[in-house]
């Protein structure tokens, strides 16, 4: 499957992973087998994915966190990450299973219609639902430097009316 998946041991040393996990790492799972977050990637990577690891063992429930990583080629990507503790047959937490899922180009979608949610498609410019979250968020925190101008264009409605709204956008 192209999903990353991997599993560790309590102490989140690695156990095994699948073909998708090595290509991200750049290791075959042979040179993955025992080795810690901290042995396969920098610092702050590590650091993060033992945070996540350490609060799903403790919780002993499953936990999902998006990230962004970046393969060995460099290419940053989108993860979306569900670890999940595994128990042995006492019932006792003897490790964790994780699955990454690639989820960037969902992500820049979200991007975009967030985006056009709040500016117009022509201009760029914040329409006018922008315009009132930009103005409750500076007369909130900085009314003292809040101006807000508004402007119509007259006879805009006529153009789009008679000439189309590709004039209209051109007269825009």
């Amino acid at each position: 499957i192209p999903d990353l998946v991997f599993y560790k041991d309590s102490d989140s040393n690695y156990l095994g992973c699948n073909k998708a996990f090595e290509q991200f790492v750049d290791k075959s799972e042979q040179e993955i087998i025992g080795k810690t977050d901290y042995d396969l990637f920098d610092e702050t990577v590590a650091e993060s994915f033992r945070r996540m690891d350490q609060e799903m063992l403790s919780l002993h429930r499953s936990h999902s966190n998006e990230e962004y990583v970046n393969y060995p080629d460099g290419t940053s990507v989108c993860l979306d990450t569900l670890k999940t503790p595994y128990y042995d047959a006492n019932g006792k937490v003897i490790g964790l299973i994780g699955i990454s899922r690639n989820i960037t180009s969902r992500k820049q979608h979200e991007d975009e219609v967030k985006y056009l949610n709040y500016h117009d498609s022509l201009t760029g410019l914040y329409n006018r639902r922008g315009v009132m979250q930009e103005a409750g968020f500076y007369l909130g925190t900085r009314p003292e430097t809040f101006l807000l101008g508004f402007a119509d264009m007259n006879g805009l409605k006529d153009i789009n009316d008679t000439q189309g709204h590709e004039a209209g956008d051109q007269a825009l």
